[in-house]
């Protein structure tokens, strides 16, 4: 039996979404070594402002959020995953990012107001990071947070409190991002210090 041709063959040639795969890791890599630094900011890097509600519900821009765009990043390399069928690649894909930023950290235009970026736990404890506050200039570091998942921080509670004491020493602050509502409490801000939370 035949079914109006053109719509049906359209379907089969349309991709079921798939998972992230490690080749996707690689192939952001080599992208980022491939254009350097400059040329990957401006592609995928964006930043938003961040505004507090201050008395008299007037809203105050007080720092800026820099981050790698993952809309950006799909077209031209994966548009056929779909990334929250992904599991531990896709935590692992965010390493790759928190390398990449700090590896092109010099290379943003920072404004003179506090920031954010992004960052994992673990990252903390590679060469890339290291590298950073090797060439991080202090003033700089003092209007700086890294931002960690809740659930990350849940994880690897032990090393984030090394983490912290590592990023409190630069002179750095920390805050904690993906706080779903129905997790509100899981972690105890005040006890580890974080300056602002992020409910998801």
């Amino acid at each position: 039996m035949q079914f109006g041709g053109k719509e049906e063959a359209g379907a089969e040639t349309q991709k079921t979404p798939r998972p992230l795969s490690s080749a996707d890791l690689q192939n952001v890599m080599k992208a980022y070594q491939k254009f350097g630094s400059d040329k990957f900011l401006k592609a995928f890097i964006r930043d938003q402002i961040v505004a507090k509600l201050t008395p008299g519900n007037v809203l105050q821009t007080c720092m800026h959020e820099y981050f790698v765009s993952m809309d950006l990043l799909r077209k031209p390399l994966f548009i056929d995953v779909e990334m929250r069928a992904s599991g531990q690649l896709f935590n692992d894909f965010t390493k790759v990012l928190d390398q990449i930023v700090l590896q092109s950290f010099d290379h943003l235009r920072l404004t003179e107001m506090p920031f954010s970026i992004n960052c994992n736990v673990s990252t903390v404890f590679t060469a890339v990071f290291a590298d950073f506050m090797d060439r991080a200039d202090k003033s700089m570091l003092e209007r700086m947070t890294f931002e960690f998942r809740q659930a990350d921080v849940v994880e690897h509670f032990d090393e984030f409190e090394v983490a912290k004491g590592v990023i409190h020493a630069m002179g750095a602050s920390i805050g904690v991002d993906k706080i779903f509502p129905q997790t509100l409490g899981l972690v105890d801000l005040d006890y580890i210090k974080a300056s602002y939370a992020k409910i998801h």
